[in-house]
């Protein structure tokens, strides 16, 4: 058996540490991003850049068409009783545009088909937070709310979903 002295034994240690926070401290792979271009905010070498919100925009728009064309297809799945497909494609969407609350609304009312109502209401919920401004996203999320209570028993709670329902649709 090797003896090291108390230094070099220090030393390795603090060397072993170093290895595994740099490990730790790698971000791994990430997803080139696209569509974005850097413009200098004035013409001198040293400045400061600055993004380009027309490329912004249409980075957004291009994420915004892609969930939009996979909340159809998802729909289509839905139409067909292929309701396992729909979940897949809507989880899919929700990876790429997951502020939008039409997707976060269809995942709630496919989750309600499938005989889930808590985790229905919480999907509509979400779609309720994110909806701002939006009357009929709104009105919709809280029928899916509605329905889900009623459907687990909770008649109080479908009663309170009813009357906010009611409340909106007064308001129309």
């Amino acid at each position: 058996m090797k003896y090291y002295s108390p230094s070099m034994r220090v030393v390795g240690l603090i060397a072993g540490m170093a290895v595994l926070a740099g490990g730790c401290a790698s971000r791994g792979p990430t997803a080139p991003i696209r569509n974005m271009s850097v413009v200098p905010a004035d013409k001198s070498p040293a400045a400061p850049m600055v993004l380009d919100e027309a490329a912004l925009e249409s980075s957004k728009s291009s994420q915004q068409r892609v969930a939009q064309r996979l909340l159809d297809e998802a729909q289509a799945k839905l139409e067909q009783g292929q309701l396992d497909a729909a979940v897949a494609i809507i989880e899919r969407s929700l990876r790429i545009d997951p502020r939008n609350p039409l997707l976060w609304l269809k995942f709630a009312q496919i989750r309600l088909k499938q005989r889930k109502p808590a985790l229905a209401e919480q999907l509509a919920n979400k779609s309720l937070a994110l909806a701002a401004g939006s009357r009929s996203v709104v009105t919709e999320s809280w029928r899916v709310i509605l329905e889900a209570r009623a459907a687990r028993g909770d008649t109080g709670g479908a009663r309170n979903a009813q009357d906010t329902l009611n409340t909106y649709s007064r308001a129309d």
